[in-house]
């Protein structure tokens, strides 16, 4: 069982985003502040104020490097440092952005009608913005594992492109509404997505075959996170569910306080 170890009062309430990364908290505000706490002590280490309303569930990326990407919804993109929350540069891409991530040294973002650019890594130099997916959807989610794109939209299609050249591997029509799908690389490479229904199944990422699919939630359901071979879906009620990644065998269930947007950040440990 999952208990609340401590509570920490921010200067306002939080926005969706909260991570764990290099033995740091982070937690964004909806006034735009992110705030960086030591991981082992709930110290405060720094915040940083990004005057406006950032996207609340894309707004930060804390995979590369300790860099940390913010989005807003006209498309101007913020990088910090993580360790010390030092401004790195910022970009206008005028145009609502929808993910950004890297690959093969360099950054690609995408739009929220399917556009992609490839972007310059250290810098953000030279976005230019092509037409991916088919006109007229509206894009969700975006990330890259390994060599594959993945793209989620509003209306529940799934399209996987090989980034190598953008040649479409697989495409299907999964049950709508979504939340953002998440991967766990396992010997058979599950792609995992939590319907508003409160269903949760796995896609294999290799062809777009459909693994298991399990009622776990009563509504709808946050996105899905990683820990070894268990994975973890909240519902907005406030019930969280462990379950087996390959099964989806549902472990062990806990109620949590209040509506939850997000499913909870892991730490390795």
């Amino acid at each position: 069982m999952i208990r609340d170890v401590r509570q920490i009062q921010l200067d306002a309430a939080p926005g969706g985003s909260f991570f764990y990364l290099m033995d740091m908290i982070y937690i964004k505000t909806m006034s735009g502040t992110l705030y960086c706490f030591s991981e082992d002590k709930h110290t405060l280490l720094w915040k940083y104020d990004m005057h406006g309303t950032f996207q609340p569930d894309k707004s930060v990326d804390p995979r590369y490097a300790g860099i940390v990407y913010m989005l807003n919804f006209r498309g101007d993109m913020t990088t910090i440092g993580a360790e010390k929350g030092a401004l790195a540069w910022s970009l206008s891409m005028d145009t609502v952005v929808e993910g950004v991530r890297t690959y093969n040294q360099k950054m690609f973002a995408v739009s929220a009608d399917g556009r992609i650019a490839e972007m310059v890594r250290r810098t953000g130099e030279n976005p230019s913005f092509k037409q991916l997916l088919p006109p007229g959807l509206r894009v969700l989610s975006f990330d890259i594992f390994d060599d594959d794109g993945v793209f989620l939209t509003l209306g529940g299609e799934v399209f996987v492109y090989d980034m190598r050249d953008y040649s479409l591997r697989w495409s299907r029509k999964l049950p709508a509404p979504l939340m953002e799908m998440a991967y766990q690389k396992t010997s058979s490479g599950l792609l995992h997505f939590c319907n508003g229904f409160g269903e949760v199944f796995a896609l294999r990422l290799q062809d777009g075959k459909e693994v298991w699919r399990r009622p776990l939630l009563p509504g709808p359901g946050t996105n899905v996170v990683h820990a070894g071979t268990n994975s973890f879906v909240c519902g907005h009620d406030g019930q969280m569910v462990a379950f087996d990644s390959n099964t989806g065998e549902p472990k062990w269930r806990t109620r949590l306080k209040g509506r939850v947007t997000e499913a909870p950040a892991i730490a390795d440990e």
